[in-house]
């Protein structure tokens, strides 16, 4: 029972990561798989269970700051402010591969998927007709980066976009393109699902940029996984061609006289890869490249260590990295830029050499390719994203063995249903 609990919290945290308890740092979502997961390895006499050498690249992550203890510009409350990060997103990880069932998690994941896209959708039919945004926040709840839920809720008001029960609409469109990566996998080269059309649609009218490069990245694998019986099946082939040719023109007649749609090329006109560039676009996916270059050579090889980018920016005349958030300097930087500013480039090898068994695994494709996406685009280092991706990802590629495949094939049986 208490098994079922843990997937059920499992698939649900990166909603319930959304609230806190008054601490920072601490959220509903991760205090509950915590104390699950915990009662239940103990309750059953079980161990920790790691992806294989994902150990190694989070031990290097975790001592890299203190190189720098006795620096002048080292963050000291920082510094274990973010190990204590790392070492429970570490026993997230342990616990959930040991815990999580592909049988369970991706039956609850699929109700919980499309218990959201069709809440979404409510959302989207009242905005349309009324102007009136259906907000899925629970008001009252702290939130656990200790922001305002009102300043939220009066953010979501203001946004011609709706997102469901998460804060924004790319966090919405980023898990329900994770579910449907997976059912991608269970469909095994078949792509007309009735699931599968209901979510391409509710990821059509959200119109996420994040949404989208997912998709893309999710094309591409079914290409690249497919490529041979699409090649000698030319029936398939014009199915690919016909398929492709109308979720374009659907996509071209939703939007074509929304504002959304010039938001989004406005979007992407920003994103340069100019220096001297302060727009959204390229905070998210160039300025971080930029900041790792002004480390010094052994600081670029070894990182500077979690905790310490701030600290470092300001005592290093690094002004223009600098942002506002909440009345203190934050630097912004993408999940590969994470990996390089506090791991240096042994850390990002370290982090390649884990991640390489996935590339190789025609079956993790549909889940590696959008998480390569994400790094780029987004600060998903060490969040319930990364958790959800790295936890899935290893389930597969254990199953997907031939040692394994009648297993996996009964449970792919078994999730469908």
């Amino acid at each position: 029972m208490d098994k079922k609990i843990f997937n059920i919290l499992f698939v649900l945290y990166p909603v319930t990561n959304i609230y806190g308890i008054g601490i920072q740092g601490l959220s509903v979502g991760k205090i509950l798989l915590l104390l699950c997961g915990l009662y239940s390895i103990t309750k059953n006499h079980l161990s920790f269970s790691f992806p294989k050498r994902y150990l190694l690249f989070a031990i290097w992550m975790f001592i890299v700051p203190y190189f720098y203890i006795l620096s002048s510009w080292t963050d000291i409350h920082s510094i274990i402010y973010k190990s204590i990060g790392l070492l429970t997103f570490v026993i997230l990880i342990g616990l959930s591969c040991r815990l999580v069932t592909f049988e369970y998690a991706f039956r609850y994941f699929k109700k919980s998927t499309l218990i959201f896209t069709s809440f979404f959708c409510i959302q989207f039919i009242v905005k349309q007709a009324t102007g009136i945004t259906l907000s899925g926040l629970i008001p009252g709840l702290p939130l656990a980066d200790a922001t305002s839920i009102d300043s939220y809720l009066s953010m979501q008001s203001t946004l011609t976009r709706c997102c469901s029960v998460f804060l924004e609409p790319a966090h919405f469109a980023v898990y329900i393109t994770l579910y449907l990566a997976l059912k991608l996998i269970l469909l095994n080269g078949k792509v007309w699902d009735k699931d599968v059309l209901y979510i391409l649609f509710a990821l059509i009218i959200l119109q996420s940029g994040n949404g989208y490069l997912c998709l893309l990245a999710l094309g591409i694998a079914y290409i690249i996984i497919n490529l041979k019986s699409i090649l000698k099946n030319s029936g398939r082939l014009v199915m690919l061609i016909l398929s492709i040719a109308c979720m374009s023109c659907l996509l071209y007649l939703l939007v074509k006289n929304s504002a959304m749609l010039s938001d989004t090329f406005s979007r992407i006109a920003e994103i340069e890869a100019d220096g001297n560039q302060n727009s959204s676009g390229f905070i998210r996916i160039f300025r971080g490249f930029y900041y790792y270059s002004d480390l010094s050579p052994i600081e670029k090889c070894l990182g500077i260590g979690q905790g310490n980018e701030i600290s470092y920016a300001q005592t290093h005349s690094m002004y223009n990295y600098l942002m506002l958030d909440t009345y203190t300097d934050t630097v912004y930087l993408n999940g590969v830029q994470q990996i390089l500013v506090y791991g240096g480039l042994i850390g990002l090898l370290l982090f390649l050499n884990f991640m390489l068994k996935y590339y190789k695994c025609r079956a993790t494709l549909f889940l590696v390719l959008p998480f390569t996406v994400l790094i780029f685009i987004s600060g998903m280092y060490n969040s319930s994203t990364m958790l959800m991706y790295l936890v899935f990802m290893d389930m597969v590629r254990r199953k997907y063995t031939k040692d394994n495949l009648a297993l996996y094939k009964t449970q792919i049986n078994y999730a469908h249903k």
